[in-house]
This record gives C-alpha cells, sequence and structure tokens, in this order.
C-alpha cells in the first residue's frame, strides 16, 4: 500500500503597479483525514506497511456513531462511538457473558481514540482498555499512538461484521445431536476439527424466525473474512421440525487459526435481505 502526500506552495506574489496580490489559500493534503471523514473503512499502517489483521468500519446508526473494529486476525466487536471536540471515542460493546464478567472486574474492555492527523495524513489512534475499580472507570492506554488510513478502494473486500450466532464444524455440523452435544459439554461449538479439502460447516436456526415459510433462503461462505466465490448464494437446508439446517462443505486444507463465516439471507419478493452472519474461529490440525 503506496502513501500519497500532497505538498501545497504559498507564495506571496507582488502585482504590476505595486498592488498586493490576493494570496491563495493552502490546498488542503489530504481532506479524508478529518472529522468529517469518520465514517469510512479503515486499516492499521505502520510507515508504508498496511497490516489488514487491523481493520475498522466505523457508521452512523440511527444519528448513532458505531463501529465493527478487526482487532487482530479475526477478534471482532462492536464498539459504540462518541463525538467529542477533537477526537472520536469508541468503546467495547461487550455480550451478555462479557458484561457480567466486566462487571466482576475479570474482563477489561477495547477502547480506541480516533483524531486526524494532518501532518502525517493519517488517522492517530490510541488504544486503552478500560477496567472497572471500586465502581470507576479507569483506562490504561496500550503502546504508542498508532496510524489508520483509508482502507484503499477497489482492494481485497473483508468481512466486519462481528457474528450474531455460531457455526458448527466437522460431525457436529451435519448432526444436531452432535452439535447439541457440544452445547452440553463445552458450551459453545467445538473449534478443534481436521483441515482438509471438504471440512463440514454448519447450523440451525429457528425457521419461523428466520421468516414467512413463502420466502426463499440461501446463504454465502466466508473464509478467512474474505468470500468463497463459489460458494454463494447456496440453498439453506429443508425444514426439520422447526429448525432450518444450513450446511456446506468448506475447501480448508491448512492448519492454524482460521475462520468460517455464513452470512444467512431470505428472499421474498425479490429482495435478498440479510438475516444474520455466524461464524467459528477454527483451530484446523
Amino acid at each position: 500500500m503506496r502513501r500519497v502526500i500532497l505538498f501545497a506552495a504559498v507564495m506571496g506574489m507582488m502585482a504590476c503597479g505595486g498592488e498586493e496580490a490576493a494570496v491563495p489559500a493552502a490546498e488542503d493534503p489530504c481532506p479524508e483525514i478529518s472529522a468529517d471523514g469518520y465514517a469510512n473503512d479503515w486499516i492499521k499502517v505502520a510507515g508504508s506497511t498496511a497490516n489488514h489483521n487491523y481493520r475498522i468500519r466505523i457508521f452512523e446508526d440511527a444519528g448513532a456513531w458505531k463501529a465493527w473494529y478487526v482487532g487482530g486476525f479475526f477478534t471482532k466487536m462492536h464498539m459504540d462511538g462518541a463525538l467529542r471536540s477533537n477526537d472520536l471515542q469508541l468503546t467495547e460493546v461487550p455480550d451478555e457473558k462479557g458484561a457480567v464478567r466486566y462487571a466482576a472486574g475479570e474482563k477489561e474492555l477495547t477502547r480506541l481514540y480516533f483524531s486526524p492527523n494532518k501532518t502525517k495524513c493519517a488517522m492517530r489512534v490510541m488504544e486503552v482498555k478500560v477496567s472497572e475499580v471500586d465502581g470507576k472507570e479507569v483506562e490504561k492506554q496500550v503502546g504508542s499512538y498508532i496510524e489508520y488510513l483509508q482502507f484503499p478502494k477497489g482492494g481485497p473486500e473483508f468481512t466486519y461484521r462481528p457474528p450474531d450466532e455460531a457455526l458448527f464444524l466437522g460431525a457436529a455440523a451435519k448432526s444436531l445431536k452432535t452439535a447439541q452435544k457440544e452445547l452440553d459439554t463445552l458450551g459453545q461449538p467445538n473449534p478443534g476439527v481436521p483441515f482438509g479439502e471438504a471440512v463440514p460447516v454448519g447450523m440451525w436456526s429457528d425457521a419461523a424466525a428466520d421468516g414467512d415459510a413463502s420466502c426463499t433462503y440461501d446463504f454465502d461462505l466466508y473464509f478467512d473474512d474474505r468470500i468463497v466465490e463459489d460458494k454463494q448464494k447456496l440453498p439453506a437446508g429443508a425444514v426439520s421440525g422447526s429448525k432450518r439446517h444450513w450446511q456446506v462443505d468448506a475447501y480448508a486444507p491448512y492448519s492454524g487459526n482460521h475462520h468460517f463465516e455464513f452470512y444467512r439471507y431470505r428472499t421474498c419478493g425479490g429482495e435478498r435481505e440479510l438475516i444474520a452472519v455466524a461464524g467459528n474461529v477454527a483451530v484446523l490440525g
């Protein structure tokens, strides 16, 4: 990724006859780096090197500032924003379990401060960890200031949105009984399964909650936060009892941590609408 910095030169000139010519206003070297430009996709940079494992989508929703933050590989979180005089403060919104742990002093929240830095034509970002001590909020800065630039237009597309629901892998992706056993014993789907050219990935939804039975249902598969080109608009399975099965075999012949996501859709009257996002940060071995 190349950083482009524009320099504006301002010169005082004297017109003929001794009259002073108007001095042109200095050109803004980076108009996108401003308080008016917060709502965008951003990527962490160090010098001329971009790191897509750290990226954030900032947006406004019903007049409120929100963000989806990817804070290292596949860690995704919702954030609420507060626009201040010199910066935008973004604070992690924990899920129900996380909120209980935070209140008990067992978990810290991530907070980011975004502020425009015209000198470097980048967003200057400070990360802090927030904890609660004696009923008061305490901040602890993490490292030094870092920089974010707008995610390049026309570049590779990555997902940002945190998942709403869980995905099952391996045998549990195909058997509701096995999936339920994992939930009963682990409290979540088992992330550890063998890698391979056809890793089963699946989940079950409440068919009534999905929408009207006259609608059609399909999903897109994402792997490591990028869409799988030949796994789009896959039809959902038939409804059995009250459950609708969503399942596909994914090409994942790599060991280590990897991310599977389903973007689930319904189509009623020709309009395709996102229902929810399901995800699993897998440990393939």
